[in-house]
């Protein structure tokens, strides 16, 4: 399942300690776009990201928490070859965020078998590839209760 005590990032597995200073909440690729119109609320620009995520590495940041969710944009792939090219722990999130942002896989999936992805996520790897989640990142409420 996973080594006890190691934190997981896109690179793989890490000794807390390695860790180095953390952010702990941010989106480095994300679309709020599709939902805002607001063009500045899409980052999918790989260059940028290496450039300012550069920045954080040379003013002495080790890693980050990327906590976008599948249904903002997620992109594992990406994020480890940001983390490759910067040298930045990055620790991917796993979760869904609100209503609008939710894939229409949400209103017909029973919770189990959501809360699985989750887990498999965290676990296994995202959707079979040997990246895996190293948090439950967003899990937003939408509506009254």
């Amino acid at each position: 399942m996973g080594q006890t005590g190691m934190i997981h990032t896109v690179r793989g597995p890490v000794e807390p300690g390695a860790m180095g200073r953390t952010l702990v909440h941010e989106h480095v690729f994300c679309d709020f776009y599709r939902i805002t119109g607001i063009l500045n609320h899409l980052l999918n620009d790989e260059e940028l990201a290496v450039e300012e995520l550069g920045a954080l590495v040379r003013a002495g940041g080790g890693a980050l928490v990327e906590v976008t969710t599948p249904d903002f944009g997620r992109d594992p792939e990406r994020l480890r070859r940001v983390a490759e090219r910067t040298g930045l722990h990055i620790v991917m999130g796993t979760g869904w965020y609100r209503q609008p942002y939710y894939p229409e896989l949400i209103d017909r999936t029973p919770t189990e078998s959501l809360a699985q992805r989750m887990i498999e996520e965290l676990t296994q790897g995202v959707d079979g590839a040997e990246i895996r989640a190293g948090i439950i990142g967003e899990i937003g409420a939408h509506g009254s209760f």
